[in-house]
């Protein structure tokens, strides 16, 4: 196959794509269909995209774009591959469990100094904090978060609003047990487990998402669509689990399938998501417990489309648990 690809518009009237001058007579074909062709030369190009129906006469024979590309994306001239996205996603997860194995570490000291014997005083005043029940090592709830501005780490869309509604499990992993019991005021590292029924993307028009031209761009035309996804791998840790505010830092990984292509027809339906962030837990009556937070949310085509400028937004979220 040649290093090209051959972006196709359809004719409204026949159902026939319109081919260039160099190339075979067009063929019937369907909007989103993808076919192999050739050139009078005898050149190949490796797919057809169908982008579009168009009349004939808007265009005449010049409805066929070509347009440069490599194995991993129809437009982009520069190599890519697979490596920053399995190298982001493994740090992203393996970042908590470092952070936890950090904070269990006993502060070193110079000297050892001798304790005095424990008074009644001491011993009432410690009582609390050692006998703190912990949470349970299951629990269940509903988070809600939205941005409240973009982001440029990774994402190249300067303009965009995300919103998520979702469902969560959570189990504790360290220390172990099944029940609340006694503990001391360590961290605690917890599998997390999200399904995100409602998700929504608005890209404003006029917005620029780079690459090539193309036919039905979000810049003129702008987006807002609705989808549903998954977060199966996430860990999270928090500390000073035995007092009223608990702060936490976590990370998660998934995907997300929208109506739509994301940004625009250049881009795929489904994307790979990944957040880090932090945050609190408040216990409130009833076993439940509320968090408060942010999260730093990146969405990818995973380098699958004609474009993948990345869409990232900086989340604040509210969240309610329970014990089961």
């Amino acid at each position: 196959m040649g290093g090209s690809a051959v972006v196709a518009l359809v004719d409204g009237v026949d159902g026939r794509y319109l081919p260039e001058r160099r190339t075979t007579e067009g063929v019937p074909v369907a909007v989103g269909a993808e076919k192999a062709v050739k050139n009078e030369e005898g050149r190949s190009f490796p797919t057809v995209l169908v982008v579009k129906e168009i009349h004939t006469n808007l265009l005449g024979n010049e409805g066929l774009q070509l347009l440069p590309t490599n194995s991993f994306s129809r437009t982009n001239t520069t190599p890519v591959t697979w490596r920053p996205l399995v190298v982001s996603t493994a740090i992203l997860l393996v970042s908590p469990v470092f952070i936890f194995v950090a904070a269990r570490q006993p502060a070193p000291s110079d000297s050892v100094v001798p304790s005095a014997p424990p008074t009644a005083t001491d011993s009432t005043a410690t009582a609390p904090a050692e006998h703190a029940p912990s949470q349970p090592a299951t629990l269940i709830g509903v988070w809600g978060a939205a941005s409240v501005r973009p982001g440029e780490v990774l994402g190249k869309i300067p303009q965009n609003q995300l919103d998520l509604l979702g469902l969560r499990f959570q189990r504790r992993l360290l220390p172990r047990g099944t029940a609340p019991r006694p503990q001391p005021d360590g961290p605690t590292l917890t599998y997390t487990a999200d399904l995100v029924p409602f998700a929504a993307i608005s890209i404003p028009q006029g917005t620029d998402p780079g690459g090539a031209p193309a036919i039905q761009s979000v810049e003129e035309t702008g987006l807002n669509t609705w989808g549903f996804g998954i977060y199966p791998i996430g860990l999270r840790v928090s500390f000073r689990p035995s007092t009223t505010v608990r702060p936490f830092v976590a990370g998660h990984t998934g995907f997300f399938y929208f109506s739509e292509p994301i940004p625009d027809v250049r881009g795929r339906q489904t994307n790979f998501a990944a957040g880090i962030g932090g945050g609190v837990h408040i216990p409130l009556p009833r076993r439940t417990t509320l968090t408060l937070g942010y999260r730093y949310h990146h969405l990818s085509n995973g380098f699958r489309g004609s474009i993948n400028p990345g869409l990232d937004a900086n989340l604040l979220y509210l969240g309610l648990t329970l014990a089961p």
